[in-house]
């Protein structure tokens, strides 16, 4: 009888670690901190947040109280930058971070989009930030035309330059070349297939300028 007893205690804790639930994620944050192993077991997830980029069906960022992550869908039509949403799918790996694979979403409402945080120019070359909705301040170098109605800025944040695109091209006739600006986007950049960052830049930064003749927002 004393040797039955420990048989019997395995097969109960075999038996109970068998009916374990997969835990559903339901913070961006929580899907942007799993592993590489972890994000491609699929793990499912139900996030509510703010749409505050998109870049076609293959790309949704939304935002919410913890952190930034993203989702691709096949559902039509797409959430827009500003929908409040409801997101559900399973975790995948991306190029550098996890997010969801194709998902469903549901939209809410209409939301004010989050403030940026506030970034050193260190914040994007070390990845502090990538993926999140950043706020940026220097002086503009350059302005080149990109595709139609976007334009890539070179930014000056004291003596090194971030590049940042911009969704909506400076009003014509007004240059901002040596002018000092505040850019809000999202801080992305090019990955090679290492998962390595291998360029830096604000990706289709939206905003409003300011009235100040040397100073604008965008």
């Amino acid at each position: 009888m004393r040797l039955a007893r420990p048989v019997l205690t395995l097969a109960f804790a075999l038996a109970s670690g068998g009916a374990a639930v997969a835990q559903v994620l339901t913070k961006a944050l929580e899907v942007r901190s799993l592993s590489v192993t972890a994000a491609e077991e699929g793990r499912p997830a139900t996030l509510r947040g703010v749409v505050v980029f998109l870049e076609g069906a293959a790309a949704i960022f939304v935002q919410d109280a913890t952190a930034t992550t993203f989702f691709r869908t096949r559902q039509l039509p797409l959430p827009q930058v500003g929908d409040e949403i409801e997101v559900s799918g399973n975790t995948r790996m991306g190029l550098y971070l996890p997010g969801l694979d194709y998902s469903n979403f549901r939209i809410l409402g209409r939301a004010e989009l989050p403030p940026g945080i506030v970034a050193r120019y260190d914040d994007l070359v070390f990845s502090r930030y990538r993926y999140q909705r950043v706020t940026l301040e220097g002086i503009v170098r350059s302005i080149s035309p990109v595709e139609p109605n976007k334009s890539l800025i070179r930014l000056a944040m004291g003596s090194r330059v971030m590049e940042a695109r911009v969704e909506t091209p400076p009003q014509s006739g007004r240059s901002l070349v040596d002018h000092r600006v505040r850019l809000t986007g999202l801080a992305a950049g090019l990955i090679n297939k290492r998962r390595q960052l291998v360029q830096r830049l604000c990706g289709w930064s939206t905003g409003t300028r300011s009235r100040s003749s040397r100073r604008h927002r965008l």
